[in-house]
């Protein structure tokens, strides 16, 4: 049952790491020189895997990205304490997707 587990989603494991990128906390701050390149790699992966042969997607994707880093880092400035230092139930990710789901279902 491992073989086949192992088997099904050996070349998942970096694509699932690239969306990492999506915890607030990792992102730099913007002044850093770092800010500007955070993430690229990651959403460069991303969209070869979702779209391979969509060149406008792709680059859509990629646009969209340095856009959203900024919300990252807003929602970085906004996470309660016990969510960054780990004594919630709730994860970084998990903290910021719910607060973006109900901010865009009221």
């Amino acid at each position: 049952m491992a073989e086949n587990i192992d088997d099904r989603f050996s070349g998942a494991l970096g694509i699932l790491e690239a969306f990492r990128l999506f915890n607030p906390l990792t992102v730099p701050e913007v002044d850093l020189p770092v800010f500007k390149v955070y993430g690229e790699n990651e959403v460069k992966k991303i969209a070869t895997h979702f779209y391979p042969k969509d060149k406008g997607a792709s680059q859509q994707l990629k646009d969209d990205w340095q856009a959203f880093k900024h919300n990252l880092l807003t929602m970085k400035g906004m996470m309660p304490k016990d969510v960054k230092d780990g004594s919630s139930t709730q994860t970084p990710i998990d903290w910021m997707l719910t607060k973006i789901l109900l901010e865009h279902h009221t």
